[in-house]
């Protein structure tokens, strides 16, 4: 087992994002056709980060108890 898990997630889970983000920001429409919009890409981006941190935020505990 690696000495830092939790780093190792950090690192999984920013290039996740970075693509995801980078895949919402270019993309003309959304999954039922709507025009993306500036506004519209915000408010995903905004629910993906909220995903994410919900993620480290039960990983993390998880992490910590594992290394001691």
């Amino acid at each position: 087992m690696t000495k830092h898990p939790y780093r190792n997630t950090n690192i999984v889970l920013s290039i996740l994002f970075i693509l995801f983000a980078a895949i919402i920001w270019f993309r003309k429409a959304n999954g039922s056709r709507l025009a993306q919009t500036t506004s519209l890409r915000w408010a995903a981006l905004a629910s993906f980060f909220a995903f994410v941190l919900i993620i480290e935020m039960i990983i993390f505990p998880i992490a910590r108890r594992s290394r001691k």
